[in-house]
């Protein structure tokens, strides 16, 4: 339950109560058969309008907590499948790989980064690639997306949640350095975006970075912005 719910059921449960108790004042100042027959009609009201009231947020909750359950079993999971082209990758033009769609609902509006580490990012600038993936992908199935040199402009201030678009400036070297950073994006049934980064090693090991749900921009927004 949501702080204005919460807030909203106590308030109204006090006036209720402040209101019941003012006419069980009025009624008690001159008791008599009448007047304590009417209190009891009063008590009675007033509980049955604080049960409504309860009944009431309790549903409004209900309703959330369900809504919010059936957004997260239809958000889909998406992972990048196949090989980056190594040590070559910066100086080929265009390379294709495969999206597949591990749990949720159908995943469309897919949209595919490719970007550098951050410490190379002026050698290879505009050397980042960008690709969409042309058909929504079901539960448990992949379609491929070809990714192709440039296409739309990522800054390295940009990020999706905080999280940055380009592989990170590290002092490792070696196998376990990573090569270049992806991010898929994509919307659900209900137009919410979501996003998966990953870093590809030299090792062509990939690592999850970050699985991020209902975020506030696409890759498509992040390009946009920078225009």
């Amino acid at each position: 339950m949501s702080k204005f719910d919460t807030r909203g059921q106590t308030v109204a449960l006090i006036g209720t109560a402040l209101v019941g108790a003012g006419l069980c004042y009025v009624a008690l100042r001159q008791p008599d058969p009448g007047r304590i027959q009417l209190l009891s009609s009063i008590i009675v009201a007033f509980a049955t309008l604080g049960l409504a009231i309860v009944t009431f947020f309790q549903s409004r909750q209900l309703r959330f907590q369900s809504e919010q359950s059936l957004r997260a079993s239809l958000r889909p999971l998406l992972v990048p499948e196949g090989a980056l082209p190594g040590s070559a990758l910066w100086s080929t033009s265009n390379f294709q790989l495969s999206i597949r769609n591990l749990e949720g609902g159908p995943a469309t509006n897919v949209s595919v980064a490719v970007l550098p580490q951050i410490a190379n990012r002026q050698d290879f600038f505009p050397h980042l690639f960008f690709g969409r993936v042309l058909q929504p992908i079901a539960v448990a199935d992949k379609n491929p997306v070809n990714l192709s040199q440039g296409q739309v402009l990522i800054s390295e201030e940009n990020n999706i949640a905080g999280v940055r678009l380009y592989a990170p400036a590290t002092t490792v070297s070696g196998p376990t350095q990573p090569l270049a950073r992806i991010t898929v994006t994509c919307h659900d049934v209900f137009g919410l975006k979501h996003a998966s980064i990953f870093d590809y090693r030299r090792d062509g090991v990939w690592v999850a970075i970050a699985y991020l749900a209902e975020v506030d921009r696409d890759l498509d927004d992040v390009d946009n912005s920078n225009r």
